[in-house]
């Protein structure tokens, strides 16, 4: 995993992601799961931590196709 920081917010994403900067960051908060773009970290989803328990499942079934 690597790591970037944005203020007191770790942002970590796959090291199976490539250099190519097209990649989906994650930063686990007490509160919330935020989640952004590394093309474009200004924009975030923030997630709480039941929705992403929700989500992560979903993606795991393929029920979001």
């Amino acid at each position: 995993m690597s790591q970037t920081r944005s203020g007191d917010t770790v942002f970590t994403k796959s090291t199976r992601s490539g250099a190519n900067g097209h990649c989906v960051e994650i930063a686990r908060g007490s509160d919330a799961v935020t989640v952004r773009d590394s093309k474009n970290p200004v924009s975030v989803l923030r997630f709480s931590h039941e929705s992403w328990r929700a989500l992560i499942a979903a993606i795991r079934a393929d029920r979001l196709g």
